[in-house]
């Protein structure tokens, strides 16, 4: 029998590792149990988060449900369960992804239980290019049905605006116009771009505010016209309204970004500094996945950000 599970971090609970970084060994442990009829094993999603609360610069309301990632998430239909898993394979030959790959044909057949074991974030999402509608569907079949209903209670997403604020990510600074990988995206830079496709489509399209930022934090942005902010709201709620954008603006540095840019397919844009290149996505459509500036910005994007937004009214 072959078996397939995700870890997550270190220790049980995964100590290390956020939700953006732990759906990357859970996504090539579902592929993997696609493609080989394995039996997958459901990882524990609960993560310690300790580091954050004295870090500070978060949105203490929705920490459970934000960083703790308590809840969110239910065993899928024909996975094994922690403790069932556990029982199963405790006498099987445990081999990581990379061992299993290397073995000779036949890799499964007469070897007896194999358990394969799916840990980190590299190569990042390579081996995820062309599995995501596949992915979000196998992520929408572990969200508990209440977190489904509460990101399809926001309706249609023209545009979405993901701003991380957490202290995790350093001040920025700018050199020539350009930030630094992992540190935060000025506020300043969301405005300005909302602003450009707002022009360029000739009507002030309805934007949502993703974040794990305050409302004094996010001012200038949540002060403009027809700009809403999601609260309450959870880790893998917020992710499935990114993934339903039809325009995304988002912090480059940010693995959240990344999986709502890589689930949704659709245009979207990120400070100079921080290419969504460095996460290996590809374009399903050819659409702009890039660098913007909106004193300089691109045509291409805003183009293909008019065509996406054409048919939305203001509030839609």
């Amino acid at each position: 029998m072959l078996y397939c599970r995700p870890i997550f971090g270190e220790g049980f609970l995964g100590r290390g590792m956020g939700f953006g970084c732990r759906m990357l060994p859970w996504a090539r442990c579902r592929i993997f149990a696609q493609v080989h009829s394995a039996q997958m094993i459901s990882p524990v999603w609960m993560r310690p988060a300790v580091m954050q609360v004295f870090r500070g610069g978060i949105d203490y309301h929705s920490y459970l449900r934000q960083l703790i990632l308590f809840g969110l998430f239910r065993r899928r239909t024909g996975d094994l369960g922690v403790l069932e898993g556990f029982l199963k394979v405790r006498s099987a030959r445990q081999l990581s992804e990379e061992d299993y790959a290397a073995l000779p044909p036949p890799h499964g057949e007469d070897r007896g239980d194999l358990s394969i074991v799916f840990a980190g974030y590299t190569p990042m999402f390579k081996p995820l290019n062309g599995w995501h509608e596949f992915l979000l569907q196998e992520l929408k079949a572990i969200t508990r049905p209440s977190y489904l209903a509460l990101a399809d209670s926001f309706g249609e997403v023209p545009i979405a605006l993901c701003v991380r604020c957490g202290n995790d990510f350093p001040d920025p600074v700018l050199v020539d116009g350009r930030i630094g990988k992992g540190q935060k995206t000025p506020i300043s830079w969301f405005v300005q771009s909302l602003l450009a496709i707002r022009a360029k489509v000739g009507r002030p399209c309805k934007a949502v505010v993703v974040s794990d930022g305050t409302p004094e934090q996010l001012q200038d942005l949540l002060s403009l016209e027809n700009v809403s902010f999601i609260r309450p709201a959870s880790a893998i709620s917020d992710l499935l309204v990114l993934s339903r954008a039809k325009v995304l603006i988002g912090s480059g540095s940010s693995m959240f970004v990344a999986w709502g840019a890589f689930l949704g397919q659709m245009p979207c844009i990120s400070h100079p500094g921080q290419p969504f290149s460095e996460w290996d996505i590809e374009p399903s459509q050819g659409q702009f996945m890039g660098e913007f500036d909106p004193s300089q910005p691109s045509e291409v994007f805003l183009s293909q950000a008019q065509a996406q937004l054409e048919g939305h009214s203001a509030e839609g």
